[in-house]
């Protein structure tokens, strides 16, 4: 298994080097780049994952072909220039203007002149190229007042990118930039149309310099941050324009979306209605297939062979929109060339793990097995790049391609090594049996252990069981000599009550008669539990000969659940009152539902509801003395029937039970409290189980409950 591995990674290794070399060489020579894998991926996601774009800022006034017969080509400046006095009527917000009017065309040329001075919502174009200059005229020719309209292709002279600025803007100098703050930048007509509105819209923009990005400010706080685009190689080796005019790629909308799209004769016969421009940014261009202004866009329509087709005029209000929706449609962003290396090296690596995982099976169809590996992780490599676009794109062709080369390479090395692989394997079954005897032993030394634990508990149990009755003798002739006194004590108390003493005295000796009598009840109930319980429960346990129910020294019969609870409850309390710490306030919540009669034996419920109110208590004062001043100490008793039995429910919200020691508190001598014997709660489900085919449960939901259930 090792000697595969090795044979995996060094294959691996050896693949990445050729893709890094690879990589490496497409910086600085196009030639070695794989632009037909990566942009026909990029492609197939603007098909398919194209937005729709909703945005009713944007009109098109575009020469159609009618206007074409009608008006002639190139338009004549009256033309544009009775078109564009009937949009401003209307209010727009911007105009831009893609007509190139650097020399008079027919009449009007004055006259148009004269609109471009008036109108200062309208951008003209302009097209600066190392080797070609077109100027727009002179009421243009203010910074501000005109955008660069250059298209950028690919090398396969598509359309995927737009630009805010033009390519032959150099950008300032930060430091420099920072002390004038004048510099005038030569913007696209989109980027200054959008930046316009923006303006309006109260965004704050500064724009970039050599060192730092593009940033907007929006009103509500939200901070966009452009950076210019790098291509998925890092250099723009796809590009006929390199990295300049700071590049963006262009959010594709769905196919079938359109712009609002009217023509000059529309606008000159007032057909159009006032919404259609008013505060709307308006382009103003060539709107048909006459027109030399038609350009190639990543998809195609309807299934059409051929590439689908734009004009001009489209792709600068599709530039216009994407500006305008970067506060909830982020830019398209591609990820530096150190994270694509890293990309690539991620899935290669990968497709080596589908080999390695594929060859640990002993299956002859390894060649098929590698081919749906590669085909699923191709599928999950496709998911991510689906996901990603359009506001990333994970250039991921050339990792498909190193991920089939690599597998197979990887499979051809570990076909040669299968005999080595079959003992190796052999190797690790017999491992394997070896972990699995180990586990075994262990288990049972642990099972061992547990008998011995369990049976140093019966010796506890028999050893307290051979004791009990001198427990018992002990502790009943104490019992007799504390009635005594208490009987002679009483008898004092009652032949002084009417000797005429004063009240407060007589006051005294009533409360010390009713309390003496109390303690004598409890003592003498004590009693009868010590009588009853130690020899069934304990000397039963260790001699099976005499039965249980010749040690019983009550008989049952028909008890009223509810009254003998609260019964159980006014005894408990006896005790709470001279136990009970300092403001310590308990709340009694009583819930008895169930009005109905029981057969049992009172002696026997009462040492387990006694018993469990016992507890209760108890772990209500720890609680108090542990909690803040907030905590109410709450103590719910309550008896209700259900489809399961009569359950009678006793419920505290103390200091609670841990739950990983809940199937514990009912072993003998298992106990959470420092000074208690561990005998209380056994002998309470020992009597449930036994005498009323009753249960008891524990619920650490809510508190601690202890619920038990009487069968009907």
């Amino acid at each position: 298994m090792r000697k595969k591995k090795m044979i995996i990674t060094r294959i691996t290794i050896i693949v990445l080097f050729f893709i890094s070399m690879w990589l490496l060489l497409a910086n600085f020579m196009p030639i070695f780049s794989f632009p037909s894998i990566e942009l026909t991926l990029y492609d197939w996601l603007a098909a398919n994952k194209g937005e729709m774009l909703h945005s009713r800022a944007i009109t098109l006034v575009g020469l159609t072909a009618t206007d074409w017969l009608e008006y002639g080509n190139p338009v004549e400046d009256q033309v544009i220039a009775n078109t564009l006095k009937i949009i401003e009527r209307y209010q727009p917000a911007f105009i831009g203007l893609n007509f190139w009017r650097t020399r008079k065309h027919g009449e009007g040329h004055e006259e148009l002149l004269q609109i471009l001075a008036q109108y200062t919502n309208i951008v003209g174009s302009q097209w600066k190229e190392a080797l070609s200059i077109i100027e727009p005229p002179e009421p243009l020719t203010i910074p501000g007042r005109t955008g660069d309209v250059t298209v950028l292709y690919d090398r396969d002279q598509v359309i995927r990118r737009f630009t805010l600025y033009s390519p032959s803007e150099n950008f300032p100098d930060e430091k420099e930039f920072n002390k004038t703050a004048q510099y005038n930048y030569i913007r696209s007509l989109p980027w200054e149309l959008a930046r316009r509105f923006l303006l309006a819209q109260g965004v704050k923009i500064i724009e970039p310099t050599k060192s730092s990005p593009l940033l907007l400010e929006y009103p509500n706080g939200k901070m966009i941050k452009l950076q210019p685009l790098q291509d998925w190689l890092g250099k723009m080796s796809y590009s006929q324009w390199g990295n300049r005019g700071f590049q963006q790629l262009i959010h594709w909308p769905s196919q079938n979306f359109e712009f609002p799209l009217v023509s000059f004769h529309d606008v000159l016969s007032y057909r159009v209605p006032p919404d259609f421009f008013h505060n709307k940014i308006i382009l103003i261009g060539g709107a048909s297939n006459r027109v030399a202004d038609i350009y190639s866009t990543p998809y195609k329509i309807n299934g059409d062979r051929f590439r689908a087709t734009r004009y001009g005029l489209e792709l600068m209000a599709i530039a216009t929109l994407n500006l305008l929706s970067l506060e909830v449609q982020k830019p398209t962003l591609i990820p530096s060339g150190l994270i694509n290396y890293l990309w690539i090296a991620f899935w290669v690596c990968l497709s080596g793990g589908g080999v390695y995982f594929i060859t640990r099976f002993p299956t002859r169809w390894w060649l098929g097995s590698v081919c749906l590996i590669n085909g699923l992780l191709i599928l999950v490599l496709g998911s991510v790049c689906y996901a990603a676009f359009p506001n990333g794109f994970i250039p991921s062709g050339l990792a498909a391609l190193g991920m089939i080369i690599n597998s197979l390479a990887c499979l051809l090395e570990i076909q040669r090594h299968k005999a080595i692989e079959e003992q190796k394997k052999r190797l690790a079954e017999e491992r394997k049996r070896q972990l699995a005897q180990q586990e075994y032993t262990r288990q049972l030394e642990k099972r061992v252990q547990e008998i011995q634990e369990r049976m140093l508990s019966q010796e506890r149990l028999a050893f307290f069981g051979q004791l009990s009755p001198a427990i018992r003798h002990e502790i009943l002739n104490n019992f007799e000599v504390i009635l005594q006194e208490i009987t002679i004590t009483l008898e004092m108390a009652e032949s002084k009550i009417y000797q005429g003493f004063p009240d407060e005295v007589l006051e005294f000796l009533e409360d010390l008669r009713e309390t003496l009598t109390i303690i004598a009840e409890t003592t003498r109930e004590s009693g009868e539990i010590l009588t009853k319980y130690l020899p069934p429960i304990f000397l039963q346990s260790f001699n099976d000969d005499v039965p249980l129910d010749e040690l019983s020294y009550t008989a049952k019969k028909a008890i009223n659940l509810a009254s003998f609870l609260e019964d159980c409850w006014k005894k408990s309390s006896y005790k709470f009152r001279v136990n009970t710490p300092t403001n310590f306030y308990l709340s009694v919540i009583k819930q008895y539902d169930y009005q109905g009669n029981i057969y049992g034996n009172e002696e026997d419920l009462r040492y387990v509801f006694i018993n469990l109110i016992d507890n209760a208590y108890e772990a209500l004062i720890q609680q108090f003395l542990k909690a803040s001043d907030n905590y109410e100490p709450i103590l719910k008793l309550a008896t209700l029937q259900t489809t399961q039995g009569v359950e009678v429910i006793i419920e505290d919200n103390g200091i609670g039970i841990e739950p990983e020691k809940a199937n514990e508190i009912f072993k003998p001598f298992y106990s959470t409290k420092t000074r208690s014997s561990g005998l209380g709660l056994s002998i309470a489900k020992d009597i449930l189980i036994t005498r009323y085919e009753a249960n008891i449960y524990l619920n650490l939901e809510e508190g601690t409950r202890f619920i038990i259930v009487f069968p009907l």
